[in-house]
């Protein structure tokens, strides 16, 4: 963290410790929209896959909630979708990277190349202004884990550029610890939690079923505000 006026948060422990705080966000009734990018589209196999863990992870909270699941390959569609839901929460789930030392967000262009984009990018020339209280940025790059997380250096620019706060998990949420973690973390948020106590929940949660997961320790969400 090189900007002396941010500040990184990763813990566990008490959430009433002395430190930053969070603020406190109005999210009842909870909106989630939870948009898959993924190169080959709603039609790609492995998106089907992720799009019916996420649908079915819904269907098991029981707190109030309006959640959406949509692929949405391309950096247009993404705002369609955000303007049409107007959901106060955020997933990004899908693959991101770091070039020259930031953080991207890999969405696909019209053509189908890669089209990579910054927290500061997507908010300034997509979601500005679109009520949206919090962004969850979840991936990394394919295959291995990235030498410091992108996922966080993406979240950290949405938090710059006017998102009150934003959540880096460095990897997938619809298996495995992130599943653990964002179903606890939802259900808190859809109860009227406020969103420190929901995130501390769901690490208590992530920590409880690791059955010695060694990878873990790189996958505590980060906040960033």
């Amino acid at each position: 963290v090189q900007t002396p006026q941010r500040f990184l948060r990763r813990r566990g422990g008490d959430p009433n410790a002395s430190s930053p705080q969070i603020p406190a966000l109005a999210l009842i009734p909870l909106r989630v929209l939870i948009l898959l990018v993924t190169p080959g589209g709603a039609e790609d196999t492995e998106a089907l896959a992720i799009g019916s863990a996420f649908q079915a992870m819904i269907t098991t909270i029981t707190a109030p909630l309006a959640g959406r699941v949509v692929h949405t390959p391309t950096f247009q569609e993404m705002i369609r979708e955000v303007r049409d839901f107007k959901p106060n929460l955020v997933i990004l789930h899908g693959t991101t990277l770091v070039r020259a030392g930031k953080g991207f967000f890999m969405f696909t262009a019209e053509g189908g190349e890669p089209d990579p984009w910054t927290g500061e990018e997507i908010i300034a020339q997509g979601i500005k202004d679109s009520g949206i209280a919090s962004i969850l940025v979840c991936g990394r790059t394919p295959t291995h884990p990235p030498s410091w997380s992108a996922s966080a250096l993406v979240a950290d620019s949405l938090a710059q550029s006017g998102i009150p706060i934003a959540v880096s998990w460095p990897d997938q949420v619809h298996t495995g610890p992130g599943r653990s973690f964002l179903r606890t973390f939802l259900q808190a948020l859809a109860h009227g939690t406020p969103m420190d106590t929901a995130l501390h929940q769901g690490r208590l949660i992530t920590l409880a079923n690791r059955q010695h997961d060694t990878s873990l320790s790189w996958s505590i969400p980060m906040v960033f505000s």
